[in-house]
């Protein structure tokens, strides 16, 4: 790394080590097993010297008969060490991960909706599995080598000293050298760690995508062009990590070269120049075992720099997703927190615009009022701003202008738990979860007790019952990943039910009876008419013989609002809406 990422590297690992300290009593067990290890090695290397002068030259018996027990209990030192050490460490990393992990996830699922818009579902995949799993290399693995192959080697080493102190100070002269090969390293393992975590993105939107829209890669022939994708990007992500294999192969031969010359330096001065002639031959052999037993945790710590990097560039991108700010919970903005607000329903937009960010405005001026207990509807072309008036009364994106009410007070003063309790959302797109029928109702019941009696009677006046009665798990059979095992219109009424469960005083239909035949819809329209008495409710729907009955019915284009009124007085004015009545008409007519 250079000397400009250096400091930023730094904190970057500090920080992530701020996630270990919860656990810095294995933590402390785990570092006590690895000095254990590296006082081991050094002790083994140092036993060397009387076994070769006592036992082999001097054959002294005395020494002969302890040196087994002498032998065992380094091992069994060592072995304890390792014990603590891998078992300790890993504790410790998968804690750690998992505490990320789930931190991850729990601001990911309280991001703004305008942030998701920027991320593709597979990257965040990406960075919440591969990202995060990569982390555990810095906390493991780097943390392992930098504290037990460190101590190994200054142990080692003075171990070396003491034998010779000149000695050893020619084969230190070569260490200024490995430290700048390590350093040169640094920064191509980070850049190119990055791009393998770019890639792996990659990787997982193309397979999810694939996945998901496995019906229409099989009826358009879609195989070869979704091949190709998934092969170029495994391509890249393999060239990535060659190249990332590479530069680790070339720092550490380089490192081991630096670390050959100087046992080849020590060698030549002992065996040719008779200053060093007085070591005995247990020092010489005892001398030259520890300088070979340098290389291996020399090589892992020349190797380590790139689990460094890695971890430091997943934590990097974890790190960017956890100070990344949250939906805005608070109601300050507004100038404090409404205390006592009623639950009548009555909504009120009053001069608001929207604009997308990096697009033009999207709604312009949008005012109207809908009274408590009064149903609403939205009606107009694709595009016109229905459903993000919708989005707009949900709070999942800020008004550009203006402001937005219920029951009298502005929304902005409501915390997002408060605003959003009061509505209950039916959208088009019939999302389900890998749950039962009866948990997909539920859902977001905050942990309530399941009421059976209120879960029976939302199934019937949604028609769940009807086709959950023909399953043999009733209610309780799962609808699988996005509700694969149900029909498009049995995710609907599943939808619907989930929301008159939820019982809020406001409900918004955004377009809820789309996946409908006309004897389902019918039968859901007389069960919802009955129960969206005393309730508020928004309705956006291009079947305009769902929206007939409205109170009020707002006819958009272009982000404004240019017709208002009843079904019958749009029609009588021959307008926008009477036009739309009439296509909708032609296109029923022609169906038939």
């Amino acid at each position: 790394m250079s000397a400009q990422d250096k400091p930023g590297s730094i904190r970057l690992y500090k920080r992530l080590l701020s996630y270990v300290w919860p656990y810095r009593a294995v933590f402390a067990v785990a570092v006590c097993g690895m000095v254990v290890i590296a006082a081991a090695d050094a002790a083994f290397v140092a036993l060397l010297k009387p076994i070769t002068d006592q036992g082999f030259v001097a054959r002294d018996v005395g020494f002969i008969t302890v040196m087994p027990l002498l032998l065992i209990g380094v091992f069994v030192l060592r072995g304890i060490g390792t014990f603590a050490d891998t078992y300790g460490l890993a504790w410790v990393a998968r804690k750690t991960i998992q505490d990320l992990r789930v931190r991850m996830f729990g601001r990911m699922v309280r991001m703004p909706a305008a942030w998701y818009d920027a991320h593709s579902s597979g990257s965040l995949v990406a960075k919440l599995i591969f990202h995060v799993e990569q982390v555990s290399g810095a906390c493991t693995t780097a943390v392992r080598i930098l504290i037990k192959d460190s101590l190994t080697v200054l142990f080692l080493l003075g171990w070396m000293a003491w034998l010779n102190l000149s000695l050893t100070a020619v084969f230190l002269l070569l260490a200024p050298l490995a430290v700048f090969v390590v350093r040169a390293a640094g920064r191509r393992f980070r850049n190119v760690s990055r791009a393998i975590q770019d890639s792996m993105g990659v990787i997982t939107e193309i397979s999810r995508e694939a996945f998901n829209g496995q019906r229409l890669v099989k009826v358009y022939d879609g195989y070869g062009y979704e091949s190709g994708r998934f092969t170029a990007a495994a391509r890249r992500n393999t060239r990535l990590l060659l190249k990332h294999a590479a530069i680790s192969s070339v720092s550490v031969s380089l490192l081991l070269l630096v670390v050959g010359c100087g046992v080849a330096a020590v060698l030549v001065l002992v065996t040719w120049f008779s200053y060093f002639a007085d070591f005995s031959a247990g020092s010489f052999t005892s001398y030259i075992v520890a300088t070979g037993m340098l290389m291996a945790p020399m090589r892992r710590l020349a190797n380590v720099n790139a689990s460094v990097q890695s971890g430091l560039a997943g934590a990097e991108s974890v790190f960017t997703v956890l100070d990344e700010p949250t939906e805005s919970d608070s109601a300050t903005a507004a100038g404090g927190g409404a205390t006592t607000v009623s639950t009548g329903g009555s909504v009120t937009f009053d001069q608001v615009n929207f604009a997308y960010p990096g697009r033009g405005a999207v709604l312009h001026d949008i005012t109207f009022s809908v009274g408590a207990g009064e149903t609403m509807a939205l009606v107009g072309r694709t595009g016109s701003g229905k459903s993000t008036i919708v989005a707009m009364l949900l709070r999942l994106y800020q008004a550009g202008g203006g402001a937005i009410r219920i029951d009298g007070v502005d929304i902005n003063r409501l915390s997002l738990r408060e605003l959003r309790r009061r509505i209950a959302l039916v959208s088009q797109d019939n999302v389900l979860f890998n749950l039962s029928i009866a948990g997909n109702i539920t859902y977001g019941a905050a942990g309530a007790a399941v009421d059976r009696r209120r879960l029976a009677e939302v199934a019937r006046a949604a028609r769940v019952d009807e086709f959950a009665d023909r399953l043999p798990a009733g209610l309780a059979t799962n609808v699988g990943e996005g509700g694969a095992q149900l029909s498009g219109g049995q995710r609907q009424r599943v939808s619907i039910a989930r929301a008159l469960y939820k019982n809020a005083p406001l409900l918004v239909l955004d377009e809820a009876t789309s996946s409908l035949d006309t004897h389902s819809e019918s039968l859901i329209q007389e069960a919802m008419d009955n129960l969206t008495q005393g309730r508020t409710t928004i309705v956006i729907a291009h079947r305009l013989s769902t929206v007939e009955h409205a109170d009020n019915i707002i006819v958009l284009d272009h982000g404004r609002i240019i017709e208002s009124g009843g079904h019958r007085g749009l029609l009588a004015q021959n307008g926008a809406y009477a036009a739309l009545h009439q296509a909708r008409t032609r296109t029923a007519g022609n169906a038939t």
